[in-house]
C-alpha cells in the first residue's frame, strides 16, 4: 500500500481525534505522572473499573489495589489495533489514583517490585484472555518493567512459567524496557533477553531518544521493536528540523532490523507524519486514551462497527 492511501485512510477514520472518553474528568495535576493520559475516576457513570482492571495488596505492600490502563497501538500499514500498552496505577484509598512515581518508591522500599510486577503481568493474562474472547486475539500486551527487572534471571523463569500457565502464546507479550535511568550494559541481562527472544517474547525499547546513552543501547541490546519518545514526536509535523530527525531515527532503526513504534501521538498532523515516515505504529492520544478493559473493549467494538 502507497503512504497517501495510508493518509486518505487516517482522514476518513481519523477526521476528529477519539472523544468518547472525553467526559471523563481528569485527577489533579500533581497525581498525573503522564499528563497526555487521562485516567477516568472510579466513581463516573459507566466507568467502573472491570473484574479484570484491579487486584488487592498483599500484606507488605502499600495500603490501595493495583488497576491497570490499556493504550491502543495502531499498525499504520494495515490500520488495525495489534497492542495494547498496560500503564498501572495504584488505588489508593485517601489519595486516589496514584502513578507509578507515587507509589513505586514504597513498593521498591518494601521489597515487593517483584511481586508487583508478576501482579501485572497476571493482570495482562487477563486482559489478553478478555480480548480473546471478544474476537480480538490476535492482539498483544506490552507491560514495562525495568532493568533491574531484566538483570535477574528469577524474574526471566518466572515470566516464562506464567505465560505458558495462563495458555497464552509469549508472542502475545511486549516486554518494554523503560529508558528513564541508566541502562547499565550486563551481560547476564544480554543473555536473559536472548532467553525471552528465543522463548517468543517481544523486547521493546521504550522512550528512546529521552534517557541515557540511547544510541548505545543499540549496539547490545538484542531488540526487536524501539519506540520514539514523544517528546521528539511532538509538533515535528511542523519543525523541518525535527522531521528530519524522526526520520533519521526511523530510517536508522529499520536498517539494524526493528520495528519503530512512534509514541505521543497527538493531532491528526502527527499521525499522517508518522504514516509518511514509514513507522510501523503508533500510539498516542489521538488514536485513543489509555483505559480500562471494559472501555477498551466498547472502543474497538465501535472501532470495527463504524461507531
Amino acid at each position: 500500500m502507497s503512504a497517501f492511501f495510508h493518509v486518505q485512510r487516517i482522514h476518513k477514520v481519523y477526521g476528529n481525534p477519539i472523544t468518547s472518553h472525553r467526559s471523563m474528568p481528569t485527577m489533579p495535576e500533581d497525581l498525573i505522572l503522564d499528563r497526555h493520559v487521562r485516567q477516568p475516576s472510579a466513581g463516573t457513570p459507566g466507568v467502573a473499573l472491570a473484574r479484570t482492571s484491579h487486584v488487592g495488596a498483599p500484606p507488605d505492600m502499600p495500603e490501595g489495589r493495583l488497576e491497570l490502563c490499556y493504550q491502543p497501538q495502531l499498525h499504520l500499514s494495515s490500520g488495525r489495533v495489534v497492542a495494547v500498552e498496560a500503564l498501572a496505577r495504584w488505588r489508593h484509598p485517601r489519595r486516589g489514583l496514584l502513578t507509578p512515581d507515587r507509589f513505586l518508591p514504597a513498593i521498591v522500599a518494601c521489597g515487593q517490585m517483584r511481586e508487583f510486577t508478576t501482579r501485572v503481568l497476571s493482570e495482562c493474562f487477563r486482559c489478553l484472555d478478555t480480548l480473546r474472547d471478544r474476537g480480538y486475539g490476535h492482539m498483544a500486551v506490552a507491560i514495562n518493567v525495568s532493568w533491574d527487572w531484566i538483570v535477574d534471571y528469577g524474574n526471566i523463569e518466572e515470566a516464562i512459567s506464567l505465560v505458558y500457565e495462563a495458555g497464552h502464546s509469549p508472542d502475545k507479550i511486549i516486554i518494554e524496557i523503560t529508558e528513564n535511568a541508566r541502562l547499565i550494559k550486563n551481560e547476564q541481562a544480554i543473555r536473559n533477553l536472548d532467553r525471552l527472544r528465543n522463548r517468543g517474547f517481544t523486547i521493546s525499547l521504550d522512550d528512546f531518544g529521552s534517557g541515557y546513552n540511547a544510541i548505545e543501547h543499540l549496539r547490545y541490546m538484542p531488540l526487536d521493536e524501539i519506540k520514539i519518545d514523544r517528546s521528539l514526536a511532538y509538533r515535528s509535523s511542523e519543525d523541518e528540523r525535527g522531521r528530519q530527525i524522526l526520520q533519521c531515527l526511523v530510517e536508522m532503526i529499520h536498517m539494524l532490523g526493528h520495528e519503530v513504534t512512534i509514541e505521543g501521538i497527538s493531532r491528526k498532523d502527527d499521525l499522517i507524519l508518522a504514516t509518511h515516515l514509514r513507522a510501523d505504529t503508533a500510539q498516542g492520544n489521538f488514536i485513543a486514551h489509555a483505559m480500562p478493559v471494559d472501555r477498551l473493549l466498547s472502543w474497538l467494538d465501535a472501532r470495527n462497527h463504524g461507531g
